[in-house]
C-alpha cells in the first residue's frame, strides 16, 4: 500500500511493548522453528556459537537459492507457455 515507514515505525512499537511486557520467548509471535533455534541457542554458550557459525556458513546457501529461484520465476514468466 505504499505506507513502509508506518509499518515499519509500528512494528518496531509492538516489538518495544513486547520488550516491556517481559513476556516469554513462546508468547512472541514468531514461527516455531524460530522458537526452538533461539532456545538452542540461550541452553549454553558452545550452542550460541554453534548457532552463528551456521548461519554464517548457511546465508550465502541461502541467498543463491532465493536468487535463483527469483530468476527462474522471471524466466519462466516471459517464455512462451507451449
Amino acid at each position: 500500500m505504499g505506507r513502509v515507514k508506518e509499518g515499519f515505525a509500528a512494528g518496531q512499537q509492538a516489538q518495544a511493548i513486547y520488550q516491556e511486557l517481559d513476556l516469554p520467548l513462546d508468547a512472541y509471535p514468531f514461527p516455531n522453528w524460530m522458537k526452538k533455534i533461539a532456545k538452542f541457542a540461550q541452553s549454553s554458550n558452545l550452542k550460541f556459537i554453534l548457532c552463528i557459525i551456521l548461519g554464517i556458513f548457511a546465508f550465502p546457501f541461502a541467498l543463491v537459492g532465493i536468487t535463483l529461484l527469483t530468476l527462474f520465476r522471471l524466466l519462466r514468466s516471459r517464455l512462451p507457455r507451449p
